[in-house]
């Protein structure tokens, strides 16, 4: 009889503790991957502006034009203007997703509005702008600048005083004149820069370009669509399978989540029954636990005190300190069941240990 109740006790406890196991995983699975609090809590922490000053100083090399310059400084500007909007609309979209993939709507759908970005970044693109004709007029891209200058000319000699004027520029008109500031365009520019600090001609420059800025900026994105749909319409057959299946997956995951919970209750459940009593059930089931307990949580603090990411070549610097929290809150979930688990082995020993076995007339 001992022998029976020792080898039922020996495989329902080998089953609880690999069931401990696979389920502390799905466990970290459900707490992470498929909770969209997670996901979104993390891209909150995102430096989105390191990031992007990492991105595009990698991308615009020496080799690039020095105009270039002003194309960064306005992304970064932007991305800094834009980086609570992109985490908003991120949030939703992850939400949205979300509802789809847990079975909450049958319709996949994002749904981004552009309006207030297509705005936003309007008036970035214009405070960039003037701090260029302050500072650095001459890294503004010629194909933005000149063409306004080519048409404006005569106004804004009329904002500049005569003598600031180079000489080389008296007296030229019409195809002359048109060569002469293709070929000077830094001198231009600069003389430009020199008459926006003039007290008082600043805002009458201003005032000349920004009707041309808002005739450019507007034009340029005439063409964007007012919100970005992301639904069954727009998105292809194969990629809506795809989704589906995703879907389908989870589900299951969700149903075998649950069904080893029920395994497991069955299994401690199992292990008392054999026993009989709480000093060898309390033994039995302490020692699965505290053996789970400390191997999970031993792992999982070696893991998230390993320095993965120096096995990463290249990392942007933006990432280094955001992707190893991701690595340390990824396994946090498990860091606290493994240590629930290994406090509740070692209170069943406890009570194993203080309590009585039963005599055999009991």
């Amino acid at each position: 009889m001992n022998v029976l109740k020792g080898l039922g006790t020996g495989i329902f406890s080998f089953l609880l503790l690999l069931s401990l196991s696979v389920f502390g995983v799905a466990f970290l699975i459900n707490s992470t991957l498929l909770n969209p609090d997670f996901v979104v809590g993390q891209v909150d922490k995102l430096d989105m502006t390191g990031l992007a000053r990492d991105y595009i100083n990698e991308q615009i090399s020496k080799d690039h034009p020095q105009e270039a310059e002003f194309l960064k400084e306005a992304t970064y500007d932007i991305v800094a203007d834009q980086e609570p909007w992109l985490k908003e609309q991120f949030s939703n979209a992850v939400y949205a997703s979300y509802d789809f993939f847990l079975g909450k709507t049958d319709r996949f759908k994002i749904n981004i509005p552009l309006d207030d970005l297509k705005a936003d970044i309007k008036k970035s693109l214009w405070q960039t702008l003037q701090k260029y004709l302050a500072q650095k007029t001459s890294l503004i891209p010629q194909d933005l600048l000149m063409p306004y200058v080519d048409e404006h000319y005569q106004e804004l000699i009329g904002l500049i005083p005569k003598q600031l004027l180079p000489p080389g520029m008296a007296g030229l008109a019409g195809n002359q004149l048109k060569t002469y500031l293709d070929q000077h365009y830094d001198e231009v520019t600069s003389l430009l820069q020199t008459a926006y600090m003039v007290p008082g001609v600043s805002d009458l420059i201003l005032d000349q370009i920004q009707p041309y800025f808002d005739q450019y900026y507007d034009e340029f994105v005439d063409d964007f669509p007012d919100a970005q749909v992301i639904d069954e319409n727009e998105l292809s057959a194969d990629v809506m399978e795809q989704l589906r299946l995703a879907r389908k997956s989870i589900g299951y995951f969700h149903t075998g989540f649950y069904a080893l919970i029920v395994f497991m209750i069955l299994l401690v459940a199992g292990i008392i029954l054999i026993n009989r009593n709480v000093k060898d059930a309390c033994r039995a089931l302490g020692i699965v636990f505290l053996t789970y307990g400390v191997v999970e949580f031993a792992g999982v603090l070696f893991a998230r005190h390993f320095d993965f990411i120096r096995l990463i070549p290249d990392m942007p610097s933006s990432l280094e300190t955001w992707l190893s929290n991701l690595i340390k809150d990824t396994l946090l979930p498990l860091q606290w069941f493994s240590l629930g688990i290994l406090v509740l082995g070692v209170i069943l020993i406890g009570v194993s240990i203080v309590s009585k076995r039963p005599t055999a007339q009991e």
